[in-house]
């Protein structure tokens, strides 16, 4: 699914589709793929096949774990925190719902250079 957005996104063997991208990245996410969920966290952010949004923006790089961490400290800067309240909220009830738990969950934002996590 993943790769198939990537496809339409890129126009590579089929037209260049932003709105399928957007579908097929959305499909790959609700499937508990990790990567696709911090890069639908650009989709949002950028508005590319959806409507700008920083909440669900936010809310998916917290999914996409730890390797979404940076962009999602540069997101922050541009919210409220009412806004990052709201999509942490949004982040840990589809963790809740799909009973697959990211890191941040449980505080651990950031990987140590030895590859341990660290409370933040």
């Amino acid at each position: 699914m993943r790769n198939l957005s990537n496809r339409y996104r890129l126009g590579k063997g089929i037209e260049e589709d932003d709105n399928k991208a957007f579908l097929w990245l959305r499909r790959a996410s609700d499937n508990d793929d990790i990567s696709a969920q911090g890069t639908l966290g650009d989709f949002y952010a950028q508005g590319i096949g959806t409507d700008k949004d920083l909440v669900r923006a936010y809310m998916m790089y917290d999914l996409g774990g730890t390797a979404s961490s940076g962009k999602k400290a540069e997101l922050a800067e541009q919210m409220t925190q009412a806004q990052i309240d709201e999509a942490v909220s949004l982040s840990r009830q589809w963790q809740d719902e799909h009973n697959s738990y990211r890191p941040s969950y449980h505080g651990l934002e950031a990987q140590g250079s030895d590859g341990h996590y660290e409370y933040h």
